[in-house]
């Protein structure tokens, strides 16, 4: 149990610090570009991986957790334990990036400063509901199928920080302008939660899309990851 906790207290940490980076970085979207967004994002996720990488693998995402439970790595008493920490997380910085907001001269939080995504009127460049969730099944399922590939080996799960942040980092840059690049349901629904909190109803109105297609994509990277890999007999050459 004690172990357990541990590593749903990792989730929590690791999803607090790249939510809090990534919405941050909406924060400043002027002055870094959708580039510096995409880089604080990646960089974040590859530095959890070193620091929690060996506790709890360093998920940080419900939907990469969901492949490794597609992939049987973990069993459903972790799975739920790992949203726990990783929703709680992701609405703890959330919280501080509002907090910041609300302390500095920014002024009221809107959907762009938090990060929130969204589809129509919140997407950056008016991307609807079907193409929202083309994008995000498809760069949850990428992220999720290098997450796969990248661990399973002893002692990789540090290192493949690195590699999810690169993922991440690499198709932040492309979702960006178009639904601010969820694959996350947790990164989506903290911020979501919070401009509700401040009288913006409509992200968390839009959460869904942000829920159910990371989870699809999850699911088809399970699916692909579990065809693609290599079985128990070595290729002869």
């Amino acid at each position: 149990m004690r172990e357990s906790l541990k590593r749903y207290s990792a989730e929590f940490v690791g999803t607090f610090v790249l939510v809090l980076c990534s919405c941050g970085a909406w924060l400043e979207l002027k002055a870094v570009g959708y580039v510096g967004v995409a880089l604080a994002v990646g960089l974040a996720t590859a530095a959890m991986g070193y620091a929690l990488g060996q506790v709890s693998g360093a998920h940080l995402n419900p939907a990469v957790s969901l492949g490794m439970y597609l992939d049987r790595r973990i069993d459903a008493r972790d799975l739920f334990g790992y949203w726990a920490g990783q929703f709680l997380g992701a609405l703890a910085g959330a919280a501080m990036v509002f907090l910041l907001v609300a302390l500095s001269n920014v002024g009221v939080a809107t959907a762009a400063d938090l990060g929130c995504n969204g589809f129509g009127s919140r997407s950056p460049v008016g991307v609807w509901l079907f193409g929202a969730i083309l994008v995000e099944v498809a760069i949850s399922c990428i992220l999720t199928l290098v997450a796969l590939g990248s661990t399973g080996g002893r002692g990789r799960e540090q290192s493949s920080g690195v590699a999810r942040g690169v993922a991440l980092a690499g198709v932040t840059m492309f979702a960006a302008p178009l639904t601010r690049a969820s694959a996350n349901p947790a990164r989506s629904f903290g911020p979501a939660l919070m401009m509700a909190f401040a009288g913006d109803p409509v992200p968390l109105g839009q959460l869904w899309v942000f829920i159910v297609a990371p989870f699809v994509g999850a699911s088809l990277a399970a699916a692909i990851h579990g065809f693609l890999k290599p079985g128990a007999k070595p290729i002869k050459k």
